[in-house]
């Protein structure tokens, strides 16, 4: 995974970046036109970074897990939460992978921009395979493949997943109802500072 102290140097200035506050947004209807919640719903965000997603759901669901690795995120998130006397997000920093909790299960399980951070896929989809209920749903929204310029080398990450592939995985870990389309295409500069184009997928799929 990538080192946590890359994103914890980025934190303060995160929030300010409009890229990241559009994709939070479109991410998060899509969520909302696809996943039918249940009443006082429970949901585990991995990779909230500061929030920008989860703030939004948060007037929606009983309640959010909020898990992250790197502190610096979690603590803009926590001033974020304190600022505006939210209640029903409760912060876990750590690896999501390593994290028990105990018998509690979760109605939605949902990550934006995370995934591609992560190496091993297969236990990240088998682990959160089991963390959700019975009927339960997994989104993700993530870059399509890419050559490596969106992190410009500098991080060592997955380089953007197939959703046709990445679909096959998750009806490997047991999912079923796998639903997947392209979300919407942002721009970022290279580390020339030259703008490029990257496509982003929306994915959904439920646990029988």
């Amino acid at each position: 995974m990538t080192d946590v102290k890359d994103f914890d140097a980025l934190a303060t200035g995160w929030d300010a970046n409009p890229r990241i506050r559009e994709t939070a947004r479109v991410f998060v209807s899509h969520i909302l036109q696809h996943v039918p919640l249940p009443p006082r719903a429970e949901a585990l965000e991995f990779g909230c970074g500061t929030g920008q997603a989860g703030l939004q759901l948060a007037s929606l669901l009983h309640r959010i897990a909020m898990v992250d690795a790197s502190e610096g995120m979690l603590a803009v998130l926590r001033q974020k939460i304190d600022h505006a006397a939210i209640r029903n997000l409760h912060i876990h920093c750590g690896d999501f992978l390593r994290m028990d909790f105990g018998l509690r299960q979760f109605d939605l399980i949902y990550s934006l921009m995370a995934m591609h951070h992560v190496q091993d896929i297969p236990a990240i989809l088998a682990h959160t395979f089991a963390l959700l209920k019975p009927g339960g749903f997994f989104c993700v929204g993530d870059l399509e493949p890419e050559n490596g310029s969106f992190h410009g080398g500098s991080m060592d990450v997955q380089r953007g997943f197939d959703p046709r592939l990445l679909g096959n995985q998750l009806r490997s870990c047991g999912f079923a109802d796998v639903y997947a389309k392209r979300m919407m295409v942002i721009e970022k500069a290279d580390a020339r500072g030259i703008p490029k184009t990257y496509p982003l997928f929306f994915m959904m799929a439920q646990k029988p």
